[in-house]
């Protein structure tokens, strides 16, 4: 059974220590974190707080890791998703982002995800978010593709 809590500041040492490339590092957040990853200046970077971050516990053991921001004009911003490598197409990618969306509470979420992604990207298209317009505050790389999905 698998609970979801408020993240910690430790936790985020065990989710660094699945991102082993630079280009793991991208897919899971962008280019505003740079690798290695400098776990002194990670949460201010990541805009890490324990009220938006979030962690899935399997059997004791942090397996995914994901936060939910506030943003303008009634939207929230799904960020930093990353399951552990060991639990990947197992399903826990998908419920716990039902769990995350349950926990967000705008009108719209939104996200986004890298172009050679093409796993996370179809998760997302799965759960209803479609390509979107960029809002004015997102700042992203030319890889990445931003999604938008209503609330229903």
């Amino acid at each position: 059974m698998y609970a979801v809590r408020s993240a910690t500041l430790e936790d985020l040492t065990i989710v660094v220590s699945w991102i082993r490339t630079a280009d793991e590092c991208e897919l899971w957040a962008g280019t505003r974190v740079a690798f290695p990853i400098d776990l002194a200046t990670l949460p201010d970077t990541i805009g890490f707080e324990e009220q938006n971050a979030y962690v899935m516990v399997l059997d004791g053991s942090v397996i995914a890791y994901g936060q939910v921001l506030h943003k303008p004009l009634s939207r929230q911003h799904l960020a930093n998703f990353i399951v552990s490598p060991m639990h990947r197409a197992h399903g826990h990618g998908r419920t716990f982002l039902h769990e995350l969306l349950q926990r967000a509470t705008a009108d719209r979420v939104s996200l986004n995800v890298n172009e050679d992604n093409s796993v996370a990207m179809a998760l997302y298209v799965a759960v209803g978010f479609t390509p979107a317009q960029k809002s004015l505050d997102q700042r992203s790389s030319p890889r990445t593709h931003y999604m938008e999905r209503k609330r229903s």
